[in-house]
């Protein structure tokens, strides 16, 4: 069996180096403005013609403190970003992507259930956002509220079955859970996905590490990881709570020592 795949498109390169600090902090998926014009070129098309109400004073101020927080984050000044957001918040309260901005800056700071509060808020402003429910997951997990975790990451790739990203850490609570073959039916979606190299990579070492622990035949999954593995690529990734949970497994010493070498391998490519 090979897998085809398509390569995604790489983010923009201004974009990519806007934001490249606040992902070496935060391992949550951002939402920033080229993303939020796209949604809102979606929801004009999804209602038509139907006018749209002029914006209030007090909502372009929100907007100019929005992104004032916003480019507070992405220098990695969380407190600042947070005042920001909150007066953002205040002069609208239904600027849902404040919400989940100020949450991403509560996340970095490690202040989780207050992520949640926000992240919450947004679902409840925008039940469609796959991104949020996404990194709402990501913050249940670093909780091990994984029953929370599994219920958003069902959801962000239910409203986004095209990103891979949901399917990898999806399958990595599933292994911390005992569940190997949800991982496995999980993971193998997401390999005959479109797929960028680093997602790739950790979905082939997922699949290492799952197959392992079934007692399948890992030499395909081997091979392509040991293929890819050799490019130059950077992952944003936390190893600690599979080492957590490979300290306490009931498994063997030979599947032990294989997901210690795939997870040495992997790590060399961290950001």
């Amino acid at each position: 069996m090979s897998y085809e795949r398509n390569w995604a498109p790489d983010w923009k390169k201004e974009l990519k180096r806007y934001l490249v600090n606040l992902k070496k902090t935060l391992n949550l998926k951002v939402v920033n403005f080229y993303q939020i014009c796209k949604v809102s070129i979606k929801n004009k098309k999804k209602h038509h013609c139907i006018p749209q109400k002029k914006k209030t004073e007090k909502q372009y101020i929100s907007e100019r403190r929005h992104k004032e927080g916003f480019n507070e984050s992405s220098n990695t000044n969380h407190p600042s970003s947070i005042t920001y957001l909150s007066d953002a918040i205040g002069l609208n309260p239904e600027n849902e992507f404040a919400y989940l901005n100020r949450g991403d800056a509560y996340y970095s700071l490690r202040q989780y259930k207050k992520a949640i509060e926000d992240y919450s808020k947004t679902i409840e402003l925008d039940p469609e956002n796959d991104t949020v429910c996404s990194n709402r997951g990501l913050t249940y997990s670093v909780l091990e509220q994984y029953e929370k975790a599994v219920s958003d990451y069902n959801k962000a790739i239910e409203l986004a079955p095209e990103d891979t990203y949901n399917y990898v850490y999806l399958s990595r609570i599933n292994i911390i859970t005992g569940n190997y073959d949800s991982a496995l039916a999980v993971i193998t979606r997401a390999l005959y996905l479109p797929i960028n190299t680093e997602t790739e990579a950790l979905a082939l070492y997922i699949e290492c590490v799952v197959k392992k622990l079934l007692g399948k035949d890992t030499s395909l999954s081997e091979r392509e990881f040991s293929k890819i593995i050799k490019n130059d690529f950077t992952i944003w990734w936390d190893f600690s709570k599979l080492d957590s949970w490979l300290k306490n497994a009931d498994i063997d010493d030979e599947t032990k020592a294989l997901i210690k070498e795939k997870s040495n391998l992997l790590a060399t490519h961290l950001g």
